[in-house]
């Protein structure tokens, strides 16, 4: 786990903790309420995890990476109703593909990673959707625009592993990524997809 990764899952443990302790303090009496919380807080292995972004160049398709993002999850299958997801992602760590992209990406007109060397993904509001997957509504965090983002995301768990994969869409222009003459999607499309694959163990 890089360094930014573990102190992200530090501050989260943290957290976690403490809502725990005052959840038990408000239920006296209750001395399972640590142990019950933490058995749906996930801790990402990084190292079997990836989040990658998928976009067309002069028609033709590429995928990019991010190599360090930490993630903070809350979530029980059966109880939706305290479940959180959080993201950061390093921007500074992307990978494009080709030196050319990775030569632009940190300027003004794309990420402005001198500024904005961080995103953010959050969400409170996850459901089950119709086909069995899950749906996170929340927020998502680039370049200092702040837009509702949708997250859709298949899940498994297996003992004390999950395994989920997702994707969400976002348009480069909203978030002003790619800007000056950047801004026509004959050389680079409009629309990314940013792709997860995560794979987390319970925290114990």
């Amino acid at each position: 786990m890089n360094k930014f990764a573990g102190l992200f899952a530090v501050a989260v443990l943290a957290l976690v903790n403490m809502q725990a302790v005052g959840a038990a303090s408000a239920n006296e009496g209750d001395s399972g309420a640590s142990a019950e919380a933490g058995k749906y807080v996930w801790i990402v292995d990084h190292a079997s995890s990836t989040l990658s972004f998928r976009a067309v160049e002069e028609g033709r398709s590429f995928e990019g990476v991010f190599a360090d993002f930490a993630t903070m999850i809350i979530l029980n299958p059966e109880d939706l109703s305290s479940a959180e997801i959080i993201a950061e992602v390093d921007v500074t760590s992307v990978d494009a593909g080709n030196a050319d992209r990775n030569e632009a990406l940190p300027i003004r007109d794309w990420f402005w990673t001198s500024k904005f060397p961080m995103a953010h993904f959050s969400s409170a509001d996850i459901s089950l959707a119709g086909d069995g997957n899950y749906r996170a509504a929340g927020e998502l965090t680039i370049k200092g625009v702040t837009l509702p983002a949708m997250l859709d995301f298949s899940l498994e768990i297996e003992g004390d592993r999950a395994i989920a994969e997702g994707s969400l869409s976002i348009n480069r222009m909203d978030f002003k990524i790619g800007m000056g003459d950047y801004k026509s999607d004959s050389w680079i499309s409009h629309e990314v997809e940013v792709v997860m694959h995560i794979e987390a163990d319970r925290a114990k």
